[in-house]
């Protein structure tokens, strides 16, 4: 077509409604022009000339130019199909494109998916073929859906855009047919996408007169289609992940006949010419991973190197470098480089470049791999390579980077930051301990008919001691009171409310219980046994006299269970409450992490039967082949087994040990990663292993658990002859063996007893009973009781509840009805003393339906991890926050503790009670101040990101929403360089605002890749009391659950002497749209006349985006009076 109006892009634009019955055929695009020409002017939208005409309504917010994004090889298999131009008949639509001007694109927003294809400039056929979008969901030989745009003209009522789903199949992708998706060939449905009986499903439009380098002018056709429609009526795409696409034409046929080798189809019509779209949920989240890259010469090579700032779900990455020859990227090692599995907060990669020279420019591409195996490209990076000056060389680094070509190193490593043990630790635990029982003497002299009670704490399965002396005081009578009651049973001991039998010492002097831990709980080990002035259960005797012993110990199957918990892997677990911590991985095939050594104890294997070994396994990664993982597991040098499996779902690999294998103590298990041919790149981690074995029935450490096989049961090994055997195949009914025979054997004793096959038992010495973990009182509270109120609820572990009660006082005198509860009454009214966050959530729900006045605002005092048996060692998990699954992995959601909303839920991430008391004077004096920065509105942005979202212009659309007198205060990038934005932005917070707005990319510890605003800036601000609100839509800025972390969110809460008066924003991964629209919701009820509430304004705006808002989390008092 020719230019109009003397410019070299030309706007057209045509409204109707295909598949109408009257709607007119127009046969030209001037025809349409020239009916509608009044659309034309009101198209301001399209005003960069663009010739358009769209079919099924007028949809008028199409993605901007720089929101599509290019299906080339990056994303998939897909190459961009080259078809020479004018080889088929003129009315044939041929599908063109080049690594310069791709044939395909893929874009969304909050409401459409969106499909660009490229086609020869063909005026005529555009309107007489049917155009196909086929996709592929199960990666097989055929499509199994397509959009088609039926633009066949002989049989007006079928043009249109319609959802087809494959009717027949001749074994590959251009032997196909589709059919509507009511299961007709030759009807509509009343529901499909063709622009009658509904509207606002789909839509078509041409944008013609586009021009390329190699192909002259072309023409987009780009269909529009509605994720709520695709919802509803194509599910199983919905879901799928990742899309593989092709293009198809029909030349002069409508859209029911069957494609053949005369259709155009892109990359050939094979499997192969399709394309991973790696579209989920319309968007791509907002997170940091990339913030540097670099490139330097050293000893003579090019040493490529970046860093990223987060890795969430992160597998590994491709280095691409661009071939300027060919204007195409190739990868620089075939390699995928691993990313830090153990260092979710980044690290620093540096891989040697083969290819490149020094003192040459280099652009550079890289592609994040995901362990779903979605893929993700930044940059380009035009670097140029000097030398690098004072650095070590290639060899002298050695390690990595000498052996393989790249190294990695983790920005902190997990295990470099674990506090030290206070040097008055005893002294601290003595004085909560006085605390704790003068608490409980208040408490029961407060609460009339209230019982003291004593709770015993254990944490591993054994026999354990309680003296009368120790519980006599904690009972509140005295110890030779108590006696006689132990010996007659007039104490009882329950455990998870189930009485427990338990055995009283020679005298009364204590009693005996058999303990184990928590069963099954990701939350804790610690299981709590309570004792009460009640009558209890005593131990029964059964009979174990024996007329004689055998002469050795016999064996007994025992089964030795090995895990260690080094690496939190909630990027590949979709289940809350599933054990998500990993012992180490394996990469496939690297020389260095390729195989892997585990320790297995096998005390006093017998080595006489076969053996078997359960090896625990989980999949990091998702590739096309299937399976994808393949696992060799050798025993001590010796190979005993395979396996294989697919995806990230998890692997159990059974395999037998024959006795000569397994050797009494310590064995080696060796897991080694194979890549099997075809799969690009497989990655794993090592879970646990459980070993069943025969075991010599023989004391470890003078003690024995086991299970007897014979009618005679003999253990030998004990130090002592004072040997107590106990029948606890009951675990809350043991019984005591009584008549069991006990002999010295050399040096050590032998018991033996008449035994039941099948039943456990257990034998230890005096010096195998062990000490409970805690011996304390209870301090009785009663909140279950309907005629509580309470406004405002502060939750708060023992050592935090001064801070908590200075809060709650605070509150108290401005009118609200304020409340202090003690995390650990939760747990005994709502889950029997043990800790687990669910309890939370019980007392929270309990308390808004039934209490008298039940509660708008929770406080959580005291930061919460999702390391909740401190296995890294930090010891910040204080009052534990509940996780939600996403598509990204597990996140912390404090919104869950009242998932049907009307709660304000607030933070305070302190980890010592220092810091909580910092943080209630910061809310003090800032509901005290004021001044001119009450009027200040500070805003920032990211650069735009065309797959991602338009920050600056998001952005400015909310200052749309800023009302005077307020001034505003922007610094978005890249409206002014990074530098000067960080320092006008930090003198902006230091001369105090209101509101700071963030929307963009963010990482744990950042605003923006380059650092718009970092934790370290967070620390040296100097504001005092003139507090911001930050409101941060991004991603992870607010996961405060990162055991031994500061995450941005709280180190701007927590700064002395500044930072923020509260923080709003994700603890995952966030999608711009929604997050946007939570954003323009929050300002206008911030922004709304009258008084202000923090967590009011917070739970208004949530309701726009329900299930993103479950990510965002308020580090802050929610009953916070907005000063402005």
């Amino acid at each position: 077509m020719k230019p109009m109006g003397g410019r070299a892009w030309v706007v057209r634009a045509l409204m109707g409604r295909a598949g109408a019955a009257s709607s007119p055929v127009l046969g030209s695009h001037h025809a349409r022009l020239a009916a509608l020409a009044a659309v034309l002017l009101a198209m301001t939208s399209l005003s960069t000339g663009t010739e358009v005409a769209q079919y099924g309504g007028t949809h008028t917010e199409w993605p901007a130019e720089a929101q599509w994004v290019a299906l080339t090889q990056s994303s998939g298999p897909f190459a961009d199909p080259v078809d020479k131009r004018g080889t088929n008949p003129p009315s044939r639509i041929d599908f063109v494109g080049d690594a310069a001007d791709p044939c395909g694109y893929r874009a969304w927003d909050s409401s459409y998916l969106y499909v660009r294809v490229r086609v020869d400039e063909s005026p005529a056929a555009t309107y007489t073929d049917t155009i196909f979008v086929m996709i592929d969901i199960n990666n097989d030989s055929t499509p199994d859906y397509a959009f088609a745009w039926d633009s066949y003209t002989t049989i007006n009522t079928d043009r249109g855009l319609e959802m087809q789903v494959l009717d027949k199949s001749q074994g590959n992708w251009n032997t196909v047919a589709f059919k509507d998706v009511d299961g007709s060939a030759s009807s509509k449905l009343s529901s499909d996408i063709n622009g009658a009986g509904r509207t606002g499903d789909g839509y078509v439009r041409t944008v013609d007169e586009v021009p390329t380098r190699n192909f002259g002018t072309t023409t987009y056709v780009d269909f529009a289609i509605s994720r709520t429609y695709l919802q509803t009526y194509a599910p199983a795409l919905w879901a799928a992940t990742p899309w593989r696409i092709a293009f198809a034409a029909m030349p002069n046929k409508d859209d029911h006949g069957t494609l053949d080798s005369s259709g155009d189809i892109a990359g050939g019509g094979t499997p192969s010419g399709s394309t991973s779209i790696g579209w989920t949920d319309g968007a791509y989240p907002t997170a940091v991973a990339v913030c540097g890259f670099g490139a330097s010469a050293q000893d003579g090579r090019v040493v490529v190197e970046w860093e990223t700032a987060s890795e969430l779900g992160t597998a590994g990455f491709y280095l691409e470098r661009l071939n300027e020859a060919s204007g195409k990227y190739q990868r620089v090692i075939g390699e995928l480089v691993p990313a830090l599995l153990q260092s979710p907060e980044g690290g620093t990669y540096r891989l040697v470049d083969p290819w490149a020279k020094p003192g040459e420019t280099c652009t550079y591409r890289l592609v994040e791999v995901e362990t779903s195996g979605r893929e993700r490209s930044y940059g380009p990076y035009r670097v140029s390579v000097a030398e690098a000056a004072g650095s070590a060389g290639i060899a002298e680094a050695g390690g990595e980077l000498a052996a393989t070509g790249y190294s990695r190193k983790a920005r902190r490593g997990w295990g470099q930051r674990a506090p030290g043990v206070p040097a008055d630790e005893p002294g601290r635990r003595k004085g909560q301990a006085e605390a704790k029982a003068l608490r409980a003497k208040t408490a029961l002299a407060a609460l009339p008919g209230a019982q003291p009670a004593v709770k015993i704490t254990v944490g591993e399965t054994g026999l354990y001691y309680v003296s009368a002396a120790e519980i006599a005081p904690l009972l509140g009578v005295a110890e030779n009171g108590l006696r006689p009651q132990i010996r007659n049973g007039m104490l009882s001991l329950t455990c998870q409310g189930k009485a427990v039998r338990y055995l009283p010492a020679a005298g009364g002097t204590g009693l005996y219980f058999f303990g184990q831990p928590v069963p099954g709980s990701i939350y804790t080990d610690a299981n709590v046994y309570w004792l009460r002035h009640e009558r209890g259960l005593l131990m029964a005797a059964v009979g174990g006299s024996s007329a004689a012993a055998d002469a050795a110990p016999g064996t007994f199957r025992e089964t030795a269970h090995a895990e260690v918990n080094r690496y939190p892997a909630t990027g590949i677990f979709t289940d809350p409450e599933a054990d998500f911590w990993l012992w180490d991985y394996v990469v496939a095939g690297d020389p260095a992490m390729g195989s892997r050594t585990f320790r297995l104890a096998a005390p006093d294997a017998a080595g006489t039967c076969t053996a078997t070994l359960t090896v625990r396994l989980k999949g990091a990664t998702q590739t096309k082949m299937n399976p994808d993982h393949h696992v060799v597991v050798s025993l001590n040098g010796a190979p005993i087994g395979e396996g294989r499996w697919d995806g990230t779902e998890g692997c159990a690999l059974t395999l037998s040990v024959g006795p000569p294998l397994l050797v009494p103590g310590d064995n080696a298990v060796t897991v080694t990663g194979v890549r099997d041919a075809g799969v690009p790149y497989s990655i794993f981690y090592v879970d646990s292993f459980d070993l069943a074995y025969p075991r010599l029935c023989r004391a470890a450490n003078d003690s024995l658990l086991c299970r007897a096989e014979r009618e005679v049961l003999a253990i030998e090994g004990f130090s002592d002859p004072a040997i107590l055997v106990f029948d606890v195949t009951a675990p809350l009914e043991p019984a005591v063996v009584d008549g069991a025979m006990v002999e010295k054997v050399e040096n050590l004793y032998r018991v033996s007893l008449a035994a039941s096959a099948g039943s456990a038992y257990l034998a230890v010495a005096p010096a195998a009973v062990k000490t409970p973990a805690s011996v304390e009182p209870d301090v009785p509270s009663r909140l279950t009781w309907r005629g509580n109120q309470a406004d405002y609820v502060v939750v708060a572990p023992a050592g935090f509840l001064d801070g908590a009660e200075e809060l709650a006082s605070y509150r108290r005198g401005q009118g609200l009805k304020a409340v202090v509860v003690d995390l650990e009454d939760i747990y005994d009214e709502f889950n029997f003393g043990i800790a687990d966050p669910h309890a939370i959530q019980a007392f929270l729900a309990l308390a808004r339906g039934t209490w008298k006045t039940g509660p708008r605002y929770a406080v959580l005092a005291g930061n919460g991890t999702y390391d909740y048996k401190n296995y890294l060692g930090y010891g910040d998990n204080l009052v534990p926050p509940l996780m939600v699954a996403t598509d990204y992995g597990l996140f912390a959601a404090d919104a869950q503790f009242a998932p049907d909303g009307g709660l304000a839920i607030g933070r305070l991430p302190a980890a010592t009670a220092g810091e909580l008391s910092t943080l209630v004077g910061k809310i003090i004096a800032y509901e005290a101040a004021g001044g001119p920065w009450t009027k200040s509105v500070v805003l920032a942005a990211d650069l735009p990101d065309k797959n991602a979202g338009n920050f600056p212009q998001d952005s400015d659309d909310l200052s749309g929403l800023v009302p005077a007198p307020y001034a505003v205060s922007k610094f978005h990038l890249p409206q002014m360089p990074l530098k000067d934005a960080r320092a006008g932005l930090l003198d902006a917070l230091n001369r105090g605002a209101f509101l700071l707005n963030y929307i963009g990319h963010g990482g744990m510890d950042r605003f923006s890749s380059g650092g718009l605003l970092t934790v370290s800036d967070a620390g040296a601000l100097s504001n005092g009391s003139r507090l911001p609100v930050v409101t941060a839509f991004t991603c992870i800025a607010g996961r405060f659950e990162m055991p031994g972390c500061r995450c941005l969110g709280q180190a701007l809460v927590l700064q002395e002497g500044g930072g923020g008066i509260a923080f709003w924003g994700p603890t995952g991964m966030s999608e711009n749209a929604p997050a946007k629209g939570m954003g323009a919701e929050f300002f206008r009820h911030a922004f709304a006349p009258g008084p202000a509430v923090l967590g009011d304004v917070a739970l208004k705006a949530s309701v726009v985006s329900p299930q993103t808002a479950q990510l965002y989390e308020l580090l802050g008092d929610p009953a916070l009076r907005l000063r402005r």
